[in-house]
Parts: structure tokens; C-alpha cells; sequence
């Protein structure tokens, strides 16, 4: 930077940039440079961080689904809270529709 071009950038405080073309396209090119390596490096770091989720999803076992138990018919069960009855099994839960035990053969009854 010439000596008149340094004075006027000083007496005005660096608000005048008193730069030469090359000069100032150099300081850009400088920057954008060091701002392009920053950016690849992040992109770097977060391909590996991806390839790294990556493997590590392949190496855990996937869990197979447990089959449902299959549920007994609808129909009269003894009753699961005891008792004497017989309660209706709708397959899917106990309703309160109930009838009495049917007498054993040779009770007597």
C-alpha cells in the first residue's frame, strides 16, 4: 500500500478503504478460502458422524415381533373369580352374564 494511501486511510479512520483492487481482492480471496476449508471440514466431520450412526444400526439385532396369544373361543369358563358359576368368555374379555355349574353325573342331585 503506497504512503498517500495509508495517510488517508488513517486520517479518516479506516472508513475510507484506500485498498488496491489486487489488494482487496486478495484479502477476499484469503478469506473465502479459509471459510471454504472450515465448511468441508464440518462436512467431513458430519459424513463420518452419519457413517458411524450408520454401522452402528446394522450392528444392533432387530427385535422380532412376539406373536399374539391366541385367546380361548367364546363360550361359558368357570368363573375366574370363583365361585359356582360359569361366566362368559367373549374373546376378548369376561362379561357378566353368568349361569350356575351344571350337577356333576352321580352327585345325586
Amino acid at each position: 500500500m503506497g504512503l498517500t494511501r495509508k495517510l488517508l486511510s488513517v486520517s479518516t479512520l479506516g472508513a475510507v478503504d484506500m485498498r488496491s483492487d489486487k489488494e482487496r481482492t486478495a484479502r477476499y480471496t484469503q478469506a473465502t478460502k479459509k471459510e471454504a476449508k472450515k465448511q468441508t471440514e464440518l462436512l467431513r466431520q458430519q459424513t463420518r458422524a452419519a457413517q458411524q450412526a450408520a454401522a452402528a444400526a446394522q450392528r444392533q439385532p432387530v427385535a422380532q415381533p412376539v406373536p399374539p396369544q391366541s385367546a380361548p373361543p367364546p363360550g361359558f369358563f368357570h368363573d375366574p373369580q370363583g365361585g359356582q358359576f360359569l361366566r362368559w368368555w367373549d374373546g376378548i374379555q369376561w362379561t357378566d352374564m353368568t349361569q350356575p355349574l351344571a350337577p356333576r353325573p352321580g352327585d345325586g342331585s
